[in-house]
């Protein structure tokens, strides 16, 4: 029940956050106040979702209880719990994905980086489809590239081999 109330103060403190960045940024000009929409908007649509989707978990919870108080009391569960050794082999695979993304935005830069990593991570460390692999990457490529190259036109990190758009 804990760990129910914590996802959803948590989604309420990241609603209250966005709607507070989003409220701040009408204060700047209109140019200055571009980003901070561009991040602060999805933010707020994506947070209140998951206030609801919290909420919504929260009750049902709430109305199951009972239900599963009489049914561990009749029956003897322990609760299983993943060994210390296995949950400190998962942290340090998700340490070394997270290197190798930066390794490969240092040497290749942002634009080479993103599908290859995406590509690498959902089919090997997700064992993700070839269809999810490729449409989730381009997607994710697709809208980083709409958002930094086309609508701000900002200049992505090339890596060292200077790979990027002009």
């Amino acid at each position: 029940m804990i760990r129910g109330k914590g996802k959803l103060i948590f989604s309420l403190v990241m609603l209250i956050i966005f709607v507070g960045m989003l409220i701040m940024s009408m204060g700047y000009s209109q140019k200055a106040r571009f980003v901070p929409l561009v991040v602060s908007i999805p933010g707020v649509i994506v947070s209140a979702v998951q206030v609801f989707i919290e909420l919504r978990s929260f009750f049902k919870k709430r109305l199951k209880d009972e239900a599963v108080q009489e049914i561990a009391a009749t029956v003897d569960t322990k609760k299983r719990k993943l060994p210390d050794a296995q949950v400190a082999r998962s942290e340090k695979i998700i340490i070394g994905w997270i290197l190798f993304l930066l390794g490969l935005i240092f040497i290749f830069g942002f634009w080479v980086a993103i599908p290859v990593f995406l590509l690498l991570f959902f089919r090997i460390y997700g064992k993700e489809s070839w269809t999810f692999t490729i449409v989730s990457t381009a997607c994710s490529w697709g809208v980083i590239f709409l958002i930094f190259q086309v609508l701000l036109k900002v200049p992505i990190y090339g890596g060292l081999l200077e790979i990027g758009f002009a």
